[in-house]
């Protein structure tokens, strides 16, 4: 397990996601929140295996607004 800093625009995202399943799944039957930022970085890894360069420059650019 890991800790991570996360732009508040994104656990914004992340929250009504989480909100939005709930709603359509029902409480109970709906993702946790691990699970849903877990298929996310699967996802990305998915990508990076396939299409690297515009990931790199994707990431670049949201590096360099942290700054």
């Amino acid at each position: 397990k890991s800790t991570f800093q996360l732009s508040s625009t994104i656990l914004e995202q992340l929250d009504r996601l989480h909100l939005e399943l709930q709603l359509e799944l029902g409480k109970q039957d709906a993702p946790y929140k691990e699970v849903i930022v877990e298929e996310a970085i699967a996802k990305l890894l998915e990508v990076a295996a396939e299409n690297r360069s515009d990931l790199v420059e994707a990431l670049l650019a949201r590096q360099s607004q942290r700054k």
